[in-house]
Formats: structure tokens, C-alpha cells, sequence
């Protein structure tokens, strides 16, 4: 039996469950971290800013869909992951060289979105085309 075919009767799913959530909350504290921090960009000179906001939390969003799997991920889940990169932001405005800028919400956002729209692609096709 594949764990991707039957997921909720899968061993590998079982035993990986806290692994997932402490992978998805230790890449949520480190988006925080960067998001929160006086320079985190001096390390990413090759990188757009846009581009490192968009792939942090598509990589924090892809992380939450492997934490809730098999489950999908639920709308609430998606409110929180919004409302908490939206706080990282605003809170850049107390933070000692660092602003606000609407630009970087809107690429976390994109970023937020594209990974849902990933995982349940992914889903879709667990649920319709599983060999049995």
C-alpha cells in the first residue's frame, strides 16, 4: 500500500506527523525572524526583495499543507497564515531600519497563494487519479 494512495492508514504518515509540524514551525519562526529583524537582506544582495518575500511564505505555506497532510488545508488555516505574515509586516514599522511596504504584503500573498494553489492540485489528483 502506498502512504500517497491511502495516507490515513499509512505508517510513514503516522510517525512523521509531529516531524511535519515542527518542519512548519520552525520555517514559520525563521519568516518571522527574517520578516522582524533590522537587515535580514544583506545576505540576499542576488535575490529581488519581492522574490524572497514570495518564496519565504509559499515556503511557510507549503510547509503548514505537508503538517495538515492528508487533511487539506482548511480556510481558517489560510486566514491565520495572511493575518500572521500581515503582522510581520506592520510590525516592520517598530523595527529600527525596516518599513512598511504594501509591495511585500502583496508578494506574500501571491506566495500564500500559489502554495495552496499547488497543494490542492495535489490533492485533486491524490483523491482522483490513486490507483485504487
Amino acid at each position: 500500500m502506498r502512504f500517497w494512495t491511502h495516507p490515513k492508514n499509512s505508517s510513514l504518515v503516522r510517525y512523521t506527523r509531529y516531524l511535519r509540524w515542527y518542519l512548519f514551525g520552525v520555517l514559520l519562526a525563521i519568516a518571522l525572524f527574517f520578516n522582524l529583524s533590522p537587515s535580514p537582506g544583506e545576505g540576499f544582495t542576488i535575490i529581488w526583495d519581492k522574490a524572497l518575500h514570495f518564496f519565504c511564505w509559499a515556503a511557510v505555506t507549503g510547509a503548514l499543507g505537508l503538517a495538515r497532510y492528508p487533511n487539506v488545508i482548511k480556510n481558517l488555516d489560510t486566514i491565520a497564515i495572511v493575518l500572521i505574515s500581515s503582522a510581520a509586516e506592520i510590525g516592520q514599522l517598530w523595527v529600527h531600519g525596516r518599513s512598511f511596504d504594501p509591495a511585500d504584503l502583496l508578494a506574500n500573498s501571491f506566495g500564500i497563494a500559489s502554495a495552496l494553489l499547488i497543494w490542492r492540485t495535489i490533492n485533486h489528483l491524490r483523491k482522483h487519479y490513486s490507483p485504487n
